[in-house]
């Protein structure tokens, strides 16, 4: 018992020693850049890395592009055929959706998995954090997963995403922006 207080110690002092010898970071957020400023001991770095985008905008990259048809808050997400047999997603009686319809054209030489293209955070009111589900359709009635599919180089395909919200979001009136990482870029879209 003595051995395994004594482990704990000695990590929380090492641990400590990691912490103190990192430096500071400084984050300002605002809804259309973001400066981030790291010292340490020897050298100071500022990058402004994020771009304001829109609803019916394109994100342009050197391996896609990403073109944002709609962002909706809704309770049930439909593939664009149901005449038949199909699959949806459908929120809880607690939770509401809030649905990104996207497509994506692979610029890239090579096939393009569609879970690996871009993440997103939606971030609520003040300091809520949402992270985005990749959804994506195996034919025009089926959702299937993101990572059974892929994008064949130049071809354009529908890559969404959605996030699971507390049903409040809906009718709040709180601020909504939703955070696109592509590529090493940030992108930021103020929806409300």
């Amino acid at each position: 018992m003595n051995k395994i207080v004594a482990l704990a110690v000695a990590l929380a002092l090492f641990i400590s020693a990691l912490v103190g010898c990192a430096g500071t970071q400084d984050v300002e957020i605002g809804y259309s850049q973001i400066t981030t400023t790291v010292e340490t001991s020897t050298t100071t770095t500022t990058t402004e890395a994020r771009k304001t985008i829109s609803v019916g905008e394109t994100i342009k990259t050197a391996n896609y592009e990403i073109h944002i048809k709609d962002v909706q808050i809704t309770s049930e997400i439909l593939p664009p055929d149901t005449s038949g047999q199909h699959n949806m997603y459908e929120a809880e009686d607690d939770e509401i959706l809030v649905y990104v319809d996207a497509d994506v054209k692979n610029l890239k030489t090579s096939f393009a998995s569609r879970d690996g293209i871009y993440s997103a955070t939606l971030f609520y009111s003040t300091g809520f954090a949402y992270k985005g589900q990749i959804i994506v359709l195996s034919d025009n009635a089926h959702f299937s997963y993101p990572a059974l599919h892929r994008i064949t180089p130049l071809k354009k395909a529908f890559v969404g995403c959605m996030f699971v919200c507390p049903f409040e979001l809906k009718d709040s009136g709180e601020p909504i922006t939703i955070e696109f990482k592509v590529d090493g870029e940030t992108y930021c879209l103020k929806y409300r």
